[in-house]
């Protein structure tokens, strides 16, 4: 019993510098795509995912495909740190800044 008990909160913690990683990989991936696309071109590309998701959450729907992946609107707190994704405002931000 302990050793199950071990693995699902080991397994929960190991989601956390997992994420983080890919987190930092979506910003290097967004630097690339502004130099290849153009930087207003991936910011509103950005912001019109943006709307999408928005508008998403306020639908009904069966399954979320972003929610899986967790990608959303607004991640933060203690959540943020299992979010595969940053939030859109701090990736149109870091674009900004190149």
């Amino acid at each position: 019993m302990l050793s199950m008990v071990l693995e699902i909160v080991l397994g929960i913690l190991a989601m956390i510098p997992i994420s983080w990683f890919s987190r930092r990989r979506e910003f290097g991936a967004d630097a690339f795509a502004a130099k290849v696309y153009g930087k207003d071109a991936m910011i509103s590309a950005l912001r019109a995912i943006d709307r999408w998701v928005n508008r998403a959450q306020f639908e009904p729907a069966t399954q979320d495909a972003l929610a899986t992946m967790k990608i959303s609107g607004r991640t933060g707190g203690l959540m943020g740190l299992f979010a595969t994704h940053p939030p859109v405002e701090v990736r149109i931000a870091a674009l900004e800044r190149l």
